[in-house]
């Protein structure tokens, strides 16, 4: 496994710092896209230069694993590589979509969807077959895809119609795209594993449900192999993991998700193997 960064500047600054240690970046409208592996020199050298400088930049760090990795893995954490849109109404789409009565009392946070998602716009899967929602997190798929895992008997998620959103009383679902709800919840992640503490806004705190102060850890996931004996294919995390108060539930899938995904060149997400303790 190899770390790897998404770093975004101005074509300008690329000219600054990106060309002279020759690193070739991807372009358009301005804006200059680098990827570069944490074990490559070049990168600490990048950081100190444009700290130096004083350049202002984007970065998304990702694990980037080996054939021998993926292929030796029974369960994936599945990473969305893209979002699009978010729940509408913005103001009170969890009023509308999801049970109260499931959340923590004190943060709020944990509500669980009983309604489908509605949308403004239509999906924008680019070349892909899936993408996530802001906010939610929750995933959206193409009708092929749909076709796909239905055809393929997969478990643990239901296939929810996503409405158009007008204002208006009455409901229309778009066509062509679907919301892959995961119904199965697994068991707590191992005791080994260390979830990162949020830097949270001001006046805000850990609440004590766990819902909110935690992230996704840095180190890959990991589960007891007892634990996973209720694991379906399609899963939530039991945790509730995420930068600053928006967190969600991490979706873990079986070997048969990863390998149906591969052998029919769904794009549109990463697959993390997730190590297995006894």
């Amino acid at each position: 496994m190899k770390l790897q960064s998404r770093i975004v500047v101005t074509e300008e600054e690329a000219e600054k710092v990106l060309k002279p240690l020759g690193i070739r970046p991807e372009t358009r409208h301005g804006v200059a896209i680098a990827h570069v592996f944490h074990d490559d020199a070049r990168y600490q050298i990048l950081m100190e230069e444009m700290k130096s400088m004083g350049i202002h930049f984007n970065e998304e760090k990702r694990r980037v694993y080996e054939t021998e990795e993926l292929e030796a893995a029974k369960f994936f954490h599945m990473v969305p590589r893209a979002q699009w849109g978010y729940p509408e109404p913005q103001d009170d789409y969890e009023q509308k979509y999801f049970d109260s009565a499931t959340a923590c009392r004190i943060c709020g946070t944990g509500a669980k969807q009983i309604h489908p998602l509605s949308v403004a716009g239509t999906p924008r899967f680019g070349r892909g077959d899936i993408v996530a929602t802001f906010w939610i997190y929750e995933f959206l798929v193409t009708d092929r895809l749909r076709n796909i895992i239905a055809e393929a008997n997969l478990t643990g998620m239901e296939f929810w119609p996503i409405i158009a959103f007008s204002g208006r009383e009455q409901e229309r679902a778009l066509n062509g795209c679907w919301q892959l709800h995961i119904v199965n919840e697994l068991h707590s992640m191992s005791p080994t594993t260390k979830f990162p503490s949020v830097k949270l806004p001001r006046g805000a705190r850990p609440c004590q449900c766990g819902r909110i102060g935690r992230n996704i850890p840095e180190e890959p996931l990991r589960y007891r192999r007892l634990d996973l004996e209720c694991a379906k294919d399609f899963n939530k995390s039991s945790e509730w993991l995420g930068g600053g108060l928006d967190t969600a539930q991490l979706k873990i899938v079986s070997r048969r998700v990863y390998d149906l995904f591969i052998k029919n060149k769904v794009r549109g997400v990463d697959f993390e193997p997730i190590i297995l303790e006894s």
